[in-house]
């Protein structure tokens, strides 16, 4: 490790600006966050050798995630300041910063000015490229108008973006699409892939090899039921696979604003035999035992590259994933060897695919075996390891 032990009245303080806000509830001033966004915090103050504030801003509407969680700010773990960001107490909370850690949204460029102004060092996150959000606004923006709109302002806002990058001590990519457009602007960048499935969560190679294969394939989904992860294609695929006669059954996990409307497809493409709602699950004690021990592949028709934990999750479960070929999962499978993909938004090219797969399980085996070697080198504790050291580099050089 590149920590170093340092005097009491001398520990490097970091602080972490996420994009997302934390809820807070007026009638019972009661606050909430995602699990996953608790896990990995708790995970930098476990690790980070001095004081972690987390600075949020506050919201007072739920969000869509099916991690929310409500929290204890007393009992985190780390220190959780709520402000407002529009106000002096952002500089102010940044002044007692040994070193800033923040995402890439549309406030950094005023984060980042303020750090330059106080002489402070920012490491920056990178998630969604311009092409993914390009993606995102297409999938969930109905009027046409509007769509061009937005779209002009993200063109604009990645030019900021390539500059505030510029200036940064360091940037933290999640995935290839950012790292691949940002190392080329900033020296000390760094590629990781998200995760929440730690090293004794992960499948084993003989647990694979001892699963059976024979039968049906057994087939998986998880994720916000909504427009931008794809799952009225994922139907789709399923209504191909029935209609070309493939042996198979799909579980769907996950809750969302199309759940509703994916029941009733189901009924009337008479799928109920094939397709099953598992609603949401827990995911240390449902969801991951069901996709280690009850699965042959993921599919996943997400239509826009977004860095989503499912990926090495799934491969950590020793499930190989077959999906569109959004420039996320494309460089997942092109550096780990696993899984397959197809054109999006082409859902009769990733049926056929999988009816492939169907009549070919030695296959499936030998990419599931390439996705648990995989996601073993990006466990949920290295990775967080590889990040507070590259964090700590740059505030000891």
């Amino acid at each position: 490790m590149l920590f170093k032990k340092t005097s009491s009245d001398n520990k490097p303080h970091l602080i972490v600006i996420p994009p997302q806000p934390v809820v807070v509830n007026k009638d019972d001033d009661t606050y909430y966050t995602t699990e996953k966004f608790l896990v990995g915090m708790q995970e930098y103050a476990s690790l980070w050798p001095g004081k972690v504030t987390v600075l949020m801003y506050p919201a007072h509407v739920h969000s869509s995630n099916l991690d929310e969680t409500e929290i204890n700010p007393e009992k985190l773990g780390f220190n959780l300041q709520v402000i407002d960001f529009d106000t002096d107490s952002l500089t102010e909370e940044i002044k007692k910063a040994s070193i800033v850690l923040a995402t890439i949204d549309y406030r950094i460029h005023s984060i980042s000015r303020i750090c330059r102004e106080l002489d402070k060092n920012i490491v920056l996150i990178s998630e969604n490229s311009l092409r993914t959000r390009l993606q995102i606004i297409d999938s969930s923006i109905g009027k046409p108008v509007m769509r061009v709109k937005v779209s002009i302002w993200e063109f604009f806002e990645e030019l900021r973006n390539k500059a505030t990058v510029k200036k940064a001590s360091g940037v933290q990519c999640n995935g290839l699409p950012t790292y691949e457009s940002y190392k080329k602007l900033n020296s000390n960048s760094l590629l990781f892939f998200d995760s929440r499935v730690r090293e004794n969560m992960q499948t084993g190679v003989a647990q694979i090899l001892n699963k059976k294969r024979s039968g049906k394939l057994k087939l998986v989904f998880s994720g916000r039921l909504t427009a931008i992860k794809g799952v009225i294609d994922l139907l789709e695929v399923a209504e191909i696979l029935n209609r070309r006669g493939v042996d198979f059954s799909l579980k769907i996990c996950g809750d969302g604003d199309l759940t509703s409307s994916m029941r009733q497809i189901i009924e009337d493409k008479n799928l109920k035999d094939k397709v099953e709602m598992e609603g949401n699950l827990d995911f240390t004690t449902e969801l991951i035992p069901l996709v280690s021990n009850d699965c042959d592949a993921f599919v996943c028709c997400h239509p826009q590259g977004d860095p989503s934990c499912t990926y090495l999750e799934t491969m950590s479960c020793g499930v190989p994933i077959v999906g569109y070929d959004n420039e996320a999962f494309k460089g997942v499978v092109d550096l780990s060897g696993a899984g397959w993909y197809s054109p999006i938004h082409n859902p009769v090219k990733l049926a056929g695919v999988i009816e492939r797969l169907a009549n070919n399980r030695e296959e499936i085996i030998e990419h599931s075996i390439r996705s648990i070697e995989f996601a073993s080198q990006h466990s949920f504790e290295k990775t967080f390891l590889k990040r507070n050291e590259h964090i700590f580099s740059i505030l000891n050089n």
